[in-house]
C-alpha cells in the first residue's frame, strides 16, 4: 500500500484561555481524504500546573466518538511547560481511528472543578491512502 503520513493541526478555541466550567470546542477539522489516525501531540502556549480537581480534559473525537483524551491532573499529564509536547494516548483502535472523507476531526476542552486556563495546538498525525492518486 502507498500511503504518506500528513499533519493536521488544531487549536485549541479562546475560550479556553481562562479558567471556568465550560466544555470549549477547538477547530472542527473536515477532513479531505480517508486516512488512519496514528498518533496525536499537544503542545500548550502557556504553563499548566497538574491539579487533580481544577484541570481540563482535553479531547480528540473523530466524527463524534472520543479516540483520545488527556487530563491536566496529577496522575494524567502532570505539569505542563510552555511550548512543549505531550503525546495524547489514544483510547481508539483499529477501525476506531479509521476517518473517511468529509468526517470532521474535533478537538475539545472540558474544564474539572474551576478549571485552568489552557490553549495550544493539537498535531494529528495521519496516514492517508494515496492508490490510485
Amino acid at each position: 500500500m502507498d500511503a504518506s503520513h500528513n499533519v493536521i493541526h488544531i487549536a485549541i478555541g479562546t475560550g479556553a484561555a481562562t479558567a471556568g466550567t465550560s466544555t470549549v470546542d477547538g477547530a472542527v477539522y473536515l477532513m479531505p481524504a480517508a486516512g488512519r489516525l496514528t498518533s496525536l501531540q499537544f503542545t500548550p502556549d502557556r504553563a499548566v500546573t497538574a491539579n487533580d480537581s481544577n484541570n481540563c480534559d482535553i479531547s480528540v473525537e473523530i466524527n463524534g466518538s472520543e479516540v483520545a483524551s488527556e487530563v491536566t491532573s496529577t496522575g494524567d499529564t502532570g505539569n505542563l511547560t510552555q511550548g512543549g509536547t505531550i503525546e495524547l494516548a489514544l483510547t481508539a483502535s483499529g477501525s476506531g481511528l479509521e476517518i473517511i472523507q468529509g468526517q470532521n476531526l474535533t478537538v475539545k476542552a472540558t474544564k474539572g472543578g474551576s478549571g485552568v486556563a489552557i490553549g495550544g495546538v493539537v498535531s494529528a498525525l495521519f496516514a492517508f491512502d494515496r492508490r490510485g492518486a
